[in-house]
């Protein structure tokens, strides 16, 4: 917006007492907690430390914000230590009043603006699923979030539930507090490659990208692409439960298993397996493998719930409602001017992602954007965002194919 030149108001507010958002003060501490540079890497700004292999620490990730803020010369645009805790359209001027509130003193205002582009995330609130006979366990259930640092995890024997990257986050801090015995549980296989694996074009985002919007090779092909080698991956290292069983790797989450915990799992410390809970009693937990543990403690990484209640109309809606109410996943057509700026597809860099749908947005605020018809929007919502919302590169064709120049 700032180099477009034709938007010159713009106010961008930050809870915490500097830039970084859930970063700064919300995400856990661990030393483990790890994400891909690529995924943060954009427009030219690089994150400089020289973390192992491809991962930056959370530490790493402030650091880039804050340089790209200074980069492009955008802290004038932005005030920190201020929420929005409510926002309403007026019906007839189809402007929008924010109520903002000093997190320090308490004191609210109200600022009046044409478009709202919410940049929350889709995920602000721990969820822990609830687990048959939970009531009786002689163990401590939590989430990952409470996880600070490798001294909260047990000694002897541990049982993580979920597979993505927080759930990677754990094994490796456990393996790294010398935890005894690492459980890893999850309800279906995911992608089975290794997170150091070489790829010439820089990251698996890039990779999938480049097969399917570049080379335009048909779905089945790109799966069978990555199917062949993911399961070789699996076989070789005798890791069966990444093994990727009627798992289509384009469409599915593709958490990848660390390679770092490769020893712990050829010594038998590390024992990933698909299964769920079927029942806690005291300090026993059935498997619905039929595997009985005796954990320490359990974190579930199961991901986070949903809260939008500074939006008043959606404050009692469920999130899958939601997702199909805001047109690719950035702008919502029962309200115009409010947007939702989030990550719209699984196989996808975070920064990347947001980065389209800033581009788009800036088009539909500057009137470079012709809306097509209602009828249009609603078949792109039932047919994409509620179909084929996970397809590497969709979001990007299907934009380009309702007009914007992405």
């Amino acid at each position: 917006m700032r180099q477009d030149g034709r938007l010159q108001n713009v106010l961008v507010v930050d809870r915490n007492e500097r830039v970084g958002g859930l970063w700064i003060n919300h995400i856990p501490r661990y030393s483990t907690l790890q994400t891909l540079k690529c995924d943060w890497e954009l427009h030219g700004v690089t994150i400089d430390e020289n973390e192992p292999e491809r991962r930056a620490s959370c530490d790493s990730i402030c650091r880039w914000v804050q340089k790209y803020v200074d980069t492009f010369m955008l802290q004038e645009y932005i005030r920190v230590n201020t929420e929005c805790v409510h926002i309403a359209q007026d019906g007839q001027t189809k402007l929008w009043t924010c109520t903002l509130r000093d997190v320090a003193t308490g004191h609210q205002w109200d600022v009046v603006s044409r478009s709202v582009c919410v940049c929350t995330g889709t995920e602000n609130i721990p969820k822990i699923a609830k687990l048959p006979g939970d009531a009786t366990a002689a163990m401590p259930i939590v989430h990952n979030i409470s996880v600070r640092s490798a001294t909260d995890l047990p000694k002897d024997e541990i049982l993580i539930v979920g597979a993505g990257p927080s759930a990677m986050d754990i094994c490796l801090e456990a393996d790294k507090a010398g935890t005894k015995r690492i459980y890893l549980i999850s309800r279906k296989a995911h992608f089975g490659i290794p997170d150091n694996w070489p790829i010439p074009l820089g990251s698996e985002t890039k990779l999938l990208r480049f097969l399917f919007l570049t080379l335009m090779l048909p779905l089945w092909l790109v799966d069978l692409l990555l199917t062949i080698p993911t399961t070789m991956w699996a076989w070789w290292y005798d890791v069966p439960a990444w093994k990727p069983v009627d798992v289509y790797a384009s469409q599915d989450y593709p958490f990848l298993m660390r390679a770092a915990l490769l020893p712990a799992i050829r010594q038998g410390r590390l024992v990933p397996m698909i299964a769920e809970i079927e029942s806690i009693d005291g300090d026993e937990v059935k498997l619905t493998s039929g595997t009985v543990l005796h954990p320490q403690k359990i974190v579930c990484a199961t991901g986070w719930s949903y809260d939008y209640k500074f939006i008043p109309f959606y404050r009692n809606i469920e999130f899958d409602d939601l997702q199909l109410k805001l047109f690719a996943r950035f702008m919502d057509i029962d309200h115009d001017g409010l947007f939702f700026v989030s990550i719209p597809a699984s196989f996808f860099c975070v920064t990347s992602a947001a980065d389209i749908a800033s581009r788009a947005i800036l088009q539909v605020l500057t009137g470079d954007w012709k809306r097509p018809s209602d009828n249009v929007i609603h078949d792109y919502i039932n047919n994409v965002v509620r179909k084929r919302l996970a397809l590497a590169g969709l979001y990007e064709r299907e934009l380009r194919d309702l007009g914007f120049v992405i």
